[in-house]
């Protein structure tokens, strides 16, 4: 819990957890130190996970010379964890993530929305573009307009997006590795303003030793897990959207049934499929699939929704 009192707290708080991250980690906050406005105050909080590596050497070394740096070395919890305890640990008005591998850049950007939410107390967030960088090519995420049953679809916001005011706000899912901030997002904005700027916050980076990056094989496991987590916040789910998890859910299963050579499971969810895609062409049908989907989908995550 922060004890700083009103006047003298950070305008931000940047939260960054990492785990082994010696290589990148003094380059991630060097970016924030030579980019930060001069009249801009900022704490950067780091939450090593369990390292092992030279990380708590290094930013013991950056916490003795800079002061408004400060660190944690838990033992190895998670990335939501850690997170979760940043924000427990946060004293600035605001909040900001990045991940230990990624570049703060354009200081510009952040004095913007830090203006922008100070002018304008209904706004809870400010989301700007982002850089990916993946090997020598760029490629950049513009902010745009966005409503909050967008999250309802999709994970609208990389992490280092956003800067969100420090109020009242979710927590990250500490038993999933993969879509927890899609998760967090929809707990933290529901009822809540976001605007965008197009100004460049982040530099994220896809590197061969990104755990995020390579889990190619979790993905569709983290986004179906997502999607049962988030549901009680949308209670009136467009239709379109339940056949879309239904979709995710048979490719999910049909991937397990082949690795457990499962002939019968494969085909219960592809007849499942199959059916609904030619009733859900009778709209009247569309109410009914609906209600049954929603009574019978706890079932059909039981087999999987706690793996990790």
């Amino acid at each position: 819990m922060c004890n700083a009192v009103e006047h003298s707290r950070p305008d931000v708080s940047i939260i960054i957890p990492a785990h082994n991250s010696e290589k990148y980690l003094i380059d991630c906050i060097d970016s924030i130190r030579l980019h930060l406005p001069n009249n801009l105050t900022v704490e950067v909080l780091v939450i090593l996970n369990g390292s092992t590596d030279t990380s708590a050497e290094l930013i013991n070394a950056y916490s003795i010379k800079y002061s408004w740096i400060k660190y944690w070395n838990l033992e190895r919890s998670g990335r939501s964890y850690a997170r979760n305890f940043g924000i427990s640990k946060a004293c600035g008005r605001y909040l900001m993530f990045l991940d230990a591998d990624d570049f703060f850049v354009f200081g510009v950007g952040i004095k913007m929305a830090v203006k922008i939410l100070d002018s304008n107390e209904e706004l809870f967030a400010v989301w700007s573009d982002t850089i990916v960088r993946n090997g020598r090519q760029d490629s950049r995420i513009e902010a745009t307009g966005f409503k909050y049953s967008d999250l309802e679809n999709r994970n609208c916001f990389s992490i280092s997006s956003v800067l969100i005011r420090n109020e009242n706000l979710g927590r990250f899912p500490e038993d999933m590795y993969l879509y927890e901030d899609w998760v967090f997002w929809a707990r933290s904005l529901k009822g809540r303003s976001v605007v965008p700027l197009n100004q460049v916050s982040s530099i994220v980076i896809h590197n061969e030793e990104n755990t995020t990056a390579r889990a190619v094989s979790g993905i569709l496991t983290g986004q179906i897990r997502a999607r049962a987590r988030i549901r009680d916040l949308f209670p009136r789910r467009h239709f379109t959207v339940i056949l879309r998890d239904l979709k995710k859910e048979v490719l999910y299963i049909s991937g397990m049934s082949r690795e457990n050579n499962d002939d019968s499971v494969l085909a219960k969810y592809r007849f499942s499929m199959r059916t609904l895609r030619q009733l859900s062409r009778i709209p009247f049908v569309k109410y009914v699939f609906t209600s049954l989907y929603n009574k019978s989908r706890e079932e059909h995550l039981s087999s999987y929704r706690d793996i990790q």
